[in-house]
């Protein structure tokens, strides 16, 4: 599992467009979320406002 997300409250700025093995890019404020549960370990980034900008589950194997 490899996740990017960061800043630490710098300004926001301009980036490239996202790599072919990226799945989401968002440049924005935001705060990343982590909760382990039955399912797996769920994630989630949320703005400032709380509006939701991604979410993803990596479920428990078997």
């Amino acid at each position: 599992l490899h996740v990017v997300t960061g800043g630490g409250g710098a300004g926001l700025y301009r980036t490239r467009p996202p790599l072919p093995w990226s799945r989401a890019l968002a440049v924005a404020h935001h705060a990343l979320f982590l909760e382990v549960g039955r399912e797996g370990l769920l994630g989630y980034a949320l703005d400032p406002q709380g509006k939701l900008l991604d979410r993803f589950l990596i479920p428990i194997r078997p």
